[in-house]
């Protein structure tokens, strides 16, 4: 585990309430991760969210989050080579893929979340403002295959993350910007969003050594 802490500053007040978030997880891009297994949770077919903080600076395909073992395919959510940040959806076996066109491997702390509205959107975050939306051809599902959950690589155990990452969660609904930019917002030097304070909080929360 690694200190999370650093310089700044929320921009607006938040109508969360905050935390003490002391730590990250520090991932070496060759074979850390978590495997939660495939909860009932997280085996989401409609709305969802995913939200946490990510810290890198390589130059390689990785991912944050994954539901999906290759055979078996839910969702992914990470970075491209290039640093550009994207994620996926999986229905009857076919992806939707949603990308942003900044590059976001600088190294630095960055807020990132990914919104799916069955049949409607699919949109990408970054520290609380809208990257991408997209409303081409939207599934109206996601599939729901029996893979693992992983935090730090795809589950089939490629696309190693080499970094860190912190306060991931996942929501069963579709968050709206303003519950994104309140997350966001909550956060400062030594502090992250209580997403427990939320009107309805995440079906999975890790915390990551806090």
């Amino acid at each position: 585990m690694f200190p999370f802490p650093f310089s700044f500053v929320a921009p607006t007040a938040s109508g969360l309430a905050d935390i003490d978030n002391v730590y990250s997880m520090e991932f070496d891009g060759t074979n850390d991760y978590i495997n939660s297994g495939n909860p009932t949770a997280l085996q989401i077919t409609g709305a969802l969210t995913f939200s946490g903080w990510v810290k890198t600076s390589s130059a390689t395909y990785q991912l944050m989050i994954s539901k999906d073992d290759v055979t078996n395919r839910c969702y992914n959510f990470g970075f491209l080579n290039n640093g550009e940040v994207y994620g996926q959806v999986f229905s009857s076996g076919s992806a939707t893929t949603v990308q942003t066109s900044t590059t976001w491997k600088d190294g630095n702390w960055h807020h990132i979340a990914f919104v799916y509205m069955p049949s409607t959107s699919i949109q990408i975050y970054v520290n609380g403002s809208s990257e991408i939306l997209s409303t081409s051809s939207i599934p109206a599902s996601i599939d729901n295959d029996p893979a693992d959950f992983n935090i730090g690589r795809r589950s089939d155990g490629a696309r190693y993350f080499n970094g860190n990452i912190d306060e991931v969660a996942v929501f069963d609904y579709a968050l709206d910007s303003d519950q994104i930019d309140e997350i966001y917002n909550a956060t400062s030097t030594g502090k992250t969003a209580d997403l427990s304070d939320m009107a309805t909080p995440p079906v999975a929360w890790y915390r990551m050594g806090d």
